[in-house]
């Protein structure tokens, strides 16, 4: 007589809850995971732009012949720390003659994973003291605290 009737075993409910439970446990994982990602990338990204922004910065008033007014660039490097968007970075400018050895030319290709510093460098024309204009590099790292 039990064995007419339909219906679901304790085993199969178990074996159910126990798929249900492996499924929601690695959905969490991977969830955690992407919004890590997904703010280690943010805070690259304001790391560039603060970068982007010191550069443009320094290099038109160094062009223009002038010292910029935020950053005193006659101290090389310069190093500071800025607050954008709520958060603290660290940035360290520093000037160096052009040279056509590659080697002082910085290395962006790839970051570092895990890295928490982003550098830009930029070339630009400046007067020398016999007013031609030479070339220099600007690099400009930014880095932060943590993830």
């Amino acid at each position: 007589m039990l064995r007419s009737q339909k219906g679901m075993t304790l085993i199969e409910v178990m074996a159910a809850v126990v798929i249900l439970g492996i499924l929601v446990v690695s959905f969490t994982n991977i969830s955690n995971y992407l919004f890590a990602s997904e703010r280690k990338y943010d805070r690259s990204v304001e790391a560039l732009n603060l970068a982007e922004g010191i550069t443009n910065e320094v290099r038109s008033a160094l062009m223009a012949g002038s010292t910029p007014a935020k950053y005193n660039v006659s101290i090389n490097p310069l190093t500071g720390t800025e607050t954008y968007n709520s958060r603290t970075y660290t940035y360290k400018i520093t000037r160096s003659a052009y040279s056509t050895d590659s080697s002082t030319a910085l290395n962006l290709a790839s970051p570092v994973p895990g890295n928490t510093q982003r550098s830009l460098q930029s070339m630009y024309l400046v007067k020398n003291q016999s007013g031609v204009l030479v070339p220099e590099w600007l690099t400009v790292t930014v880095s932060w605290e943590g993830s």
